[in-house]
């Protein structure tokens, strides 16, 4: 029972399918700045010139947002990327493809969105305060009553 429990956790561990992952380079040989992703970007704006995927995977690279475009598939690494001219240079859109021996990609767990800010009420714009004269207000008398001695 001492050595169960370990036992059963390395092999939650050995058979989980390794996730999804594709890094893209800034510069050849993969080297410069890396955007990586382990699920689908519909929407991104990075300009590789080298990409690396894990081996039996492939990856979908779209010249527009949400897969649209002549988009290519990767299913190697490759050290000196040449995007097609439609490209424009950079990659818009990526995806995890089915992998060249028919193999889905792998299942991805998407992470929870992050919480919204509960929104504040706004605040009431200021009333402005009615306008007083400094003088004080003399009330005339009506026509019926007699007019006070000064």
């Amino acid at each position: 029972m001492r050595f169960l429990l370990p036992a059963l956790l390395l092999a939650t561990v050995v058979a989980a399918p390794a996730a999804a992952e594709v890094a893209m380079f800034s510069q050849r040989n993969f080297q410069g700045a890396r955007y990586a992703l382990v699920t689908e970007s519909a929407n991104m704006n990075f300009s590789p010139r080298s990409i690396r995927v894990v081996p039996g995977e492939a990856w979908q690279i779209c010249p527009r947002p949400f897969f649209g475009g002549d988009c290519r598939t990767i299913t190697e690494p490759n050290a000196k990327l040449n995007l097609p001219r439609a490209f424009s240079g950079m990659v818009r859109s990526a995806r995890p493809v089915a992998s060249p021996n028919g193999a889905p990609p792998p299942a991805v767990k998407e992470a929870a969105p992050p919480a919204a800010a509960p929104k504040q009420p706004k605040p009431e714009p200021a009333k402005p305060e009615p306008k007083t004269s400094k003088e004080p207000k003399v009330e005339e008398p009506k026509a019926d009553e007699p007019k006070p001695a000064a």
